[in-house]
């Protein structure tokens, strides 16, 4: 997932931001033991969904340097607002009319 595109940010990416940001909030370490615990999810699944978070630049992994891997994460980049992924068929219809109407033309009025 690149980071700053328009595209959906998954269900698993957007719960292990949150569960690492209840974590932070409460003053514990968002550690991937932790965050299995929290999320009731095994390791390797909170692994999964924490390397898209990274890679989407919404948590950063902390790495230990003694163990050389990730000892816990912190958040990156805000989780982008929820919209609609496609415009809606009124809003398409208004800017086509904008778009296609005349020069000096009235627009016409809606008779619903």
């Amino acid at each position: 997932m690149a980071q700053g595109s328009d595209a959906a940010v998954s269900p698993g990416v957007k719960a292990i931001v949150q569960a690492v940001n209840d974590l932070r909030m409460a003053g514990k370490k968002a550690t991937k033991a932790r965050l299995a615990e929290k999320m009731k999810l095994h390791r390797t699944n909170v692994w999964r969904h924490a390397s898209a978070a990274i890679e989407g630049g919404y948590l950063v992994a902390i790495v230990n340097k003694a163990k050389k891997r990730t000892g816990q994460f912190k958040l990156g980049h805000a989780l982008p607002l929820e919209r609609d992924a496609l415009p809606t068929a009124e809003a398409v219809a208004k800017d086509w009319a904008k778009r296609t109407a005349k020069p000096g033309a009235k627009a016409k009025k809606d008779r619903g």
